[in-house]
């Protein structure tokens, strides 16, 4: 009994983190997907205006501004999510 009390007292701080990891993940994977939809939403609407060909050059740059901050926040969190991985990888094969 000892020893399995012991090895779960063990292993709470490899759970936690992986709690926290996951939870940290899901809170990216909805920035991911917030900054997608902003381009997206900007894609249609720079495609709209060349269709009907009216695009001047202050919408485009209105439109072209929110696609290149939200490309640099989904590097930001494409970058946080292979460091939080490789820190779960080294915290694993530690435990191991």
């Amino acid at each position: 009994m000892k020893d399995v009390a012991g090895n779960i007292s063990a292993d709470l701080p490899l759970k936690r983190k992986i709690t926290d990891a996951a939870a940290s993940l899901k809170q990216r994977d909805q920035e991911l997907e917030a900054a997608y939809l902003v381009i997206l939403a900007a894609s249609q609407k720079l495609d709209e205006y060349i269709r009907l060909k009216k695009a001047d050059q202050a919408a485009i740059l209105d439109l072209t501004r929110p696609v290149g901050l939200n490309s640099a926040k989904i590097t930001s969190i494409v970058d946080e999510i292979a460091e939080l991985s490789q820190d779960l990888t080294l915290s694993m094969i530690k435990t191991q």
